[in-house]
């Protein structure tokens, strides 16, 4: 017999067209004190991540913490941008507390300026904040005909294999690589099985998270959110020592080449998942090169189509209906949300409306 269970009002969604979500993001960062140019900059990375199925790191999850890091001093609207060391081929900038989002953005137009002279280039930023799905800033290169690529590094949510004392973070990787006739390949993950985000999400709605994604304070796995944020646990390593040597090496390109925090012992006391009232820095290292310094961009672009179609036609193992390249499955969800609009569920949705009402902002979301 099928059973019907009914939507309870906290399960329901609404379907907000992005362009509402898009300007109401505008509107909310240009109260808080953000120049209406770079507002448009950070609501558009925020809004592609929505628009691919990145929820977790959207406008949807991330602009009201956003918002709140900034009214509360720790996190720059208007930071003063600077070049620490330069040469040909590397940059090292400091971003002065600047709204991470916006910060990637220059430091990614730096670096594929430079590259266009140099055919590549090496960034370094240090001094930044909580940057938001990643891949929309190796995809900037894709129009250039260049590969991008970025990690970077935060405060300690996760201990060294085999240890209990938090000290990297999820340290997440972002490339991006132009095919021809085909979808650009584009991977943006965390070196743990999900992001710290997602499990927040999670904690938000009140559901449980999938065996295999956390740990408790004493290294066991959990369903419980709250035990992973609050109570001492940690998220668990793809691949248990592999992804955690990942990690190791995130944290030293973007953390100790930079001259960002690393470690336990240089960031504060990490006491909250939402981190709203803590000043969290983090550090970026960032690469973009020309691809015609390795060969002719066409010839590359056929042998990429080849490769895709080659793995695209592969025969899919049980249980899978097709095989996919990374990053297809957000350009498929980009095209139907461009339609369907963006869900957000009912609790994300009274917070949004309660951060316009505080900011008094004369917009409506419908």
């Amino acid at each position: 017999m099928l059973v019907v269970r009914e939507m309870s009002d906290h399960e329901k969604l609404r379907y907000i067209h992005w362009r509402n979500l898009n300007d109401f993001a505008i509107a909310a960062l240009v109260r808080v004190g953000v120049t209406p140019e770079d507002a448009v900059v950070v609501a558009d990375t925020m809004i592609e991540a929505d628009l691919r199925g990145v929820d977790t790191h959207g406008i949807a999850n991330m602009l009201v913490p956003n918002v709140r890091m900034i009214c509360d001093g720790n996190m720059n609207p208007r930071p003063r941008l600077t070049i620490v060391k330069e040469t040909p081929v590397t940059v090292l900038m400091d971003a002065d507390d600047g709204i991470g989002n916006l910060v990637s953005v220059k430091a990614m137009e730096i670096a594929i300026d430079k590259a266009r002279d140099s055919g590549v280039c090496l960034m370094g930023v240090r001094n930044s904040t909580h940057c938001g799905a990643m891949a929309y800033y190796p995809m900037m290169a894709l129009q250039h005909d260049m590969i991008g690529f970025m990690t970077v590094n935060s405060a300690p949510v996760v201990p060294a294999y085999g240890g209990v004392t938090r000290l990297l973070s999820t340290n997440p990787y972002a490339a991006a690589v132009p095919a021809g006739e085909e979808l650009p390949v584009v991977i943006d993950m965390a070196v743990t099985v999900s992001a710290q985000s997602k499990v927040l999400f999670k904690y938000r709605l009140g559901e449980k998270i999938p065996l295999g994604w956390g740990l408790n304070r004493f290294g066991e796995p959990t369903e419980d959110p709250a035990d992973v944020l609050y109570r001492g646990g940690f998220l668990a390593w793809t691949g248990g020592p592999k992804g955690y040597a990942l990690s190791v090496l995130a944290n030293i390109l973007s953390g100790v080449l930079t001259g960002s925090p690393f470690g336990n012992e240089d960031f504060p006391p990490y006491t909250t998942a939402g981190h709203g009232s803590q000043k969290i820095t983090e550090g970026h290292f960032l690469a973009a090169f020309r691809i015609d310094y390795f060969m002719p961009v066409a010839e590359f672009k056929e042998r990429m189509d080849a490769m895709i179609r080659e793995t695209k036609a592969s025969e899919p193992a049980r249980g899978f209906d097709r095989v996919y390249l990374p990053g297809e499955p957000e350009f498929i969800m980009k095209e139907k949300r461009l339609q369907t609009g963006i869900p957000i569920s009912q609790p994300i949705w009274e917070r949004l409306v309660k951060m316009g009402e505080d900011l008094e902002l004369d917009f409506k979301l419908e």
